[in-house]
């Protein structure tokens, strides 16, 4: 193995150091004479690539309730300019405000409270910075734990079979734990589409719930775990504002996204890991696409459902036990 200084959705946190994981040339990188790392020509350019101004610095094994674990990335964000930072008026100096990064972290804090999936901002970070204009500026490094990988990395790939099924195979056997000399069989791929569908179903429920507005839910801003990621656009409201608009609009919604699509577009991620799943896991059923796509959508929406209701009961004020008991 061998490590490259890279920024991109290729990679699971847009970090300059998680490709040391994988092996020589899977990431389809090329190294250009000024040093820099850029993605080989083979992949479309219009795939989110990250801010550019992120690192990751480790991961966690955290033990969850029901005694499996789970890998949770530690990531440092506005760290200042990599390789692969953006050009123009976005990021491009890599900086994070103190005050973008406050915001992140008491949503968070919110978050967690809320029951919603999301990352865990550890700390905030004061720092000097010069920003793009020369300028020495007050900045804020934000210190998170949580699920990096996304969805993004695997939109990235698609157009390759092979490097998309490695990309998946390593998701599924992190997120299980599945040791690398054990053979994953189609029940594995099939687990792991399924778990997605069920968590993205259980978070929309939770959005809706407590009328919290992502604001830019683009395939990057979702992990491979099903929750969501980067809350810098992100709000909780005082009530359902159905036509409050995104910042990015959803693709194939006539007049653009609003609030009130923000579970469709949800939904759209499923099917959307579906579409890619198909094409490379044919073991595993996918490739009687029509019936797969209806079962992972069925579980989103029962699991919507069933979230949505259990937390409308518990606003009432019957406990788990109760609830348990009402259902049939």
């Amino acid at each position: 193995m061998k490590t490259a200084a890279i920024e991109t959705s290729a990679t699971p946190t847009g970090s300059t150091r998680l490709a040391a994981r994988y092996p020589e040339g899977y990431l389809n990188f090329e190294k250009a004479s000024d040093g820099k790392f850029r993605a080989s020509p083979d992949y479309p350019s219009i795939f989110y690539k990250g801010d550019g101004r992120a690192l990751w610095i480790g991961q966690h094994a955290a033990t969850q309730a029901d005694g499996s674990r789970l890998m949770l990335d530690i990531v440092a964000k506005g760290i200042g300019r990599t390789p692969l930072a953006q050009q123009g008026p976005h990021h491009s100096d890599g900086i994070m405000t103190v005050h973008e990064a406050i915001k992140a972290m008491a949503l968070s804090s919110a978050n967690g409270a809320n029951g919603i999936e999301s990352t865990v901002d550890l700390a905030v970070l004061e720092v000097p910075r010069v920003n793009a204009e020369g300028h020495t500026v007050m900045a804020g490094i934000s210190v998170r734990a949580g699920v990096q990988t996304r969805l993004a990395h695997l939109i990235y790939h698609a157009p390759n079979p092979e490097n998309f099924r490695k990309m998946a195979e390593y998701l599924i056997r992190r997120q299980y734990q599945t040791p690398n000399n054990q053979f994953l069989t189609s029940a594995d791929a099939l687990r792991f589409v399924r778990d997605f569908s069920a968590m993205t179903g259980r978070n929309a429920a939770r959005f809706e719930d407590k009328r919290f507005y992502h604001g830019s839910l683009t395939n990057d801003n979702v992990s491979s775990h099903g929750g969501a990621l980067d809350y810098g656009t992100s709000a909780y409201l005082q009530g359902y504002h159905r036509s409050l608009r995104y910042l990015n609009f959803g693709k194939g919604i006539p007049g653009g996204a609003k609030l009130e699509h923000q579970t469709e577009l949800m939904e759209g991620y499923v099917e959307k890991l579906v579409e890619m799943f198909a094409k490379v896991f044919p073991e595993a059923g996918f490739q009687d696409h029509g019936a797969r796509h209806s079962e992972m959508i069925g579980i989103f929406r029962s699991e919507f459902s069933l979230e949505s209701s259990n937390l409308w009961l518990r606003r009432l004020g019957l406990n788990a036990e109760q609830i348990t008991k009402l259902t049939p």
